[in-house]
């Protein structure tokens, strides 16, 4: 059954354009009025402390709302004969309240309006012929702040143009009275249209769930779904609420990544929804190492914590935390053999490293506080601990007298974390931290005997091919190498000290331009490359090389 409504004040601006428009709208025309705002839980404010809500002519043309009906929940009212002239207003709301509304424009008083629900409830706006025309299911979660959440703030639509309404459609009230009945919505924004995304993908035996961003349970159509073709059989899909799940005939594959696009209609509009699916295999305790800290930063530069993973397995690092700090609420993929570093400020950080391998950072608001002197690092996977550091600032080398921007880098990944000498003072010539790429001390296989020797034994710094520099090669057995590395004329005559007190790794090469400590170009003759090199014990070793320089 249909109430009838019994009063309407429509206030027409312009008499003459309204005859025309009602000569126009002798028959039926498509454009539809459109629910714009809704005041389901007034405070008394600014506005009137009564319930309304908002319906928008976004046409051209007039709309007569003869043929309209309007339901809130189960109960349906028809609208007079009464016309909404083109982009204009009109505020529908109880039969007792529409003198309270006359000052801001159109209003449309039905009798036996319900008291609308500050919970929630769906509102439809209906043409006798066509059916829905528009329909919206508000709830109180659609306040974004608590504080609006508990009275005298609208929602309001976003953009009246856009034909569909999930609650991203929508938003809180930003005007100072608390809504804006009668006027352009304080939250509209032309042509804003809700990006629907896949937040997550679970996968239970044989079936994939895509979960939304938003509820497109009645607006989105599936027309095709794209996998790759060595997959398994898609068998069907359905969509329930803020969920697409897609069922297949046997089970999914393990530890290998694969994309899934499914092309659907939302609202009228081609949308591709893409994802990259992966499921993991079973985790082992240090599949993912601590590779490298930086906890003594220099002044103004962060910290850092590089993890690797050492394993032969696709990780997802989605929910795995360094300490309490999550570190990542979407799908992030971690290859096999691969480095991840974590910080708050990575163009900092590449200032202070211009050597770093920032590509694929982790950044985060914050990290733990990890103190100067000594602390834990913790790693943790969703299944459990999957690493953890206790360091020192002792384990620093002994030469190294200030350790402010000196990382600590793991020499072995294959060793147990906090194995005594497994974590060292990065090289200080290799900048003193390698976010994102190999250690300094990484030793990858057995060097028996230390080796210094030259590439070639010709320089021609004029030259475009290789021997315009000279290349200096080592191999040390110890991991705590100082060197001390100077150039030498026929006549013993220093002419660069090319490396003064440095640390280095297990092997690395330096080069010479063939400039001298002045500054200026060496003169063409045969000089002589010493290196010299000594750890903490006393244990000391010269390696002299003599070579051709031609200009």
């Amino acid at each position: 059954m249909k109430a009838i409504v019994t009063l309407c004040s429509l206030y027409l601006l312009c008499c003459t354009s309204c005859t025309t428009f009602l000569e126009e709208e002798s028959t039926y025309i498509a454009p539809h009025p459109i629910i714009n705002e809704i005041m389901m839980n007034p405070s008394g404010n600014d506005l009137p402390m009564r319930e309304w809500l908002e319906l928008y002519n976004p046409s051209s043309i007039a709309i007569s709302l003869k043929n309209y009906t309007i339901t809130y929940n189960n109960r349906t009212f028809q609208f007079p004969d009464l016309y909404l002239p083109a982009r204009q207003y009109i505020i529908v709301t109880s039969a007792q309240n529409e003198q309270a509304f006359m000052r801001y424009g159109n209003v449309c008083g039905i009798v036996g309006w319900p008291t609308m629900s500050n919970a929630g409830a769906t509102i439809t706006l209906a043409h006798d012929q066509i059916g829905t025309v528009d329909q919206v299911s508000y709830a109180a979660n659609w306040y974004a702040t608590a504080a609006k959440r508990r009275g005298g703030w609208s929602l309001e639509r976003v953009n009246p143009e856009f034909g569909c309404n999930p609650a991203r459609a929508w938003q809180e009230s930003e005007a100072r009275e608390g809504g804006t009945p009668g006027a352009r919505n304080s939250v509209y924004r032309a042509g804003a249209i809700p990006n629907v995304q896949i937040l997550r993908t679970i996968i239970q035996d044989q079936q994939l769930h895509f979960i939304l961003n938003m509820d497109v349970g009645s607006i989105i159509n599936i027309q095709q779904v794209q996998m790759p073709i060595e997959l398994p059989q898609i068998h069907s899909w359905s969509i329930s609420r803020d969920t697409i799940q897609l069922s297949f005939n046997q089970p999914l594959p393990v530890g290998i990544p694969y994309d899934v696009a499914i092309t659907s209609e939302f609202c009228g509009r081609n949308v591709i929804l893409s994802q990259t699916v992966f499921q993991e295999a079973h985790l082992l305790y240090n599949d993912v190492v601590i590779n490298e800290v930086l906890f003594n930063p220099y002044t103004g530069s962060p910290s850092f914590v590089e993890i690797y993973n050492r394993s032969a397995k696709m990780m997802n690092l989605q929910g795995w935390r360094l300490g309490n700090r999550v570190i990542s609420t979407q799908q992030l993929l971690f290859p096999p053999s691969s480095y991840r570093v974590i910080t708050t400020n990575p163009e900092q950080l590449q200032k202070d490293y211009p050597s770093a391998m920032l590509r694929d950072v982790i950044v985060l608001p914050s990290l733990p506080a990890y103190a100067n002197l000594q602390g834990i690092v913790t790693l943790f996977s969703p299944t459990g601990l999957m690493d953890s550091l206790r360091y020192t600032a002792a384990m620093h080398q002994p030469f190294i007298r200030n350790a402010r921007g000196v990382s600590l880098e793991r020499i072995s990944p294959a060793a147990p974390t906090n194995e005594a000498g497994n974590f060292i003072s990065t090289s200080t010539y290799s900048e003193g931290a390698t976010p994102g790429y190999e250690n300094s001390r990484f030793r990858a296989g057995t060097i028996t005997k230390n080796n210094v020797y030259l590439a070639a034994r010709i320089l021609n710094p004029n030259s475009d091919g290789d021997d315009r520099f000279l290349s200096i090669h080592y191999e040390f057995i110890a991991e705590n190498t100082m060197i001390n590395l100077t150039i030498y004329d026929d006549r013993g005559r220093p002419i660069n000290r090319l490396v003064r007190n440095r640390g280095v790794g297990y092997t690395g090469r330096f080069i010479w331009d063939g400039i001298r400590e002045d500054g200026k170009p060496a003169s063409s003759g045969v000089y002589i490359m010493s290196m010299e090199t000594y750890h903490d014990n006393g244990q000391r070793q010269t390696f002299k090389e003599s070579f051709l320089l031609r200009n």
